[in-house]
């Protein structure tokens, strides 16, 4: 999980932070001991100065789904954090698959045949 938060995340969830989310901490959206599960859509990555704000002054912070947060300044001023970066993207192999042989017969792949030494027979 925290492989893939760190990928998603890539940098402090902060507005306009981007500190290396290697270097910040995982932070629990909704606290932990609040009742906040330890799920994908109540993490995020924060370094430790936002961590800390977050903690102990009226900044909030609520997740809008598919990493997007919210926060909401002691103004009442909201920022909503940019989308996170896909970090992979997968595609289909739409080519056709290679002919078989004909009859059926199954023979390895040219680069998985065992190799016989010259002037050796094969088994």
């Amino acid at each position: 999980m925290a492989k893939l938060l760190k990928a998603r995340d890539q940098h402090c969830r902060f507005p306009g932070c981007r500190l290396a989310a290697i270097r910040c901490e995982i932070d629990h959206t909704r606290d932990y001991a609040l009742g906040g599960h330890t799920h994908l859509a109540n993490l995020a990555h924060l370094c430790q100065r936002h961590h800390s704000m977050k903690q102990f002054t009226s900044w909030q912070v609520r997740q809008l789904g598919g990493g997007v947060l919210e926060w909401t300044s002691p103004g009442g001023r909201m920022y909503r954090e940019d989308v996170p970066i896909p970090a992979a993207c997968f595609t289909v192999d739409t080519a056709d698959p290679p002919p078989r042989p004909l009859g059926g017969e199954r023979h390895a792949p040219p680069h998985r045949r065992a190799r016989v030494p010259e002037g050796m027979a094969p088994f």
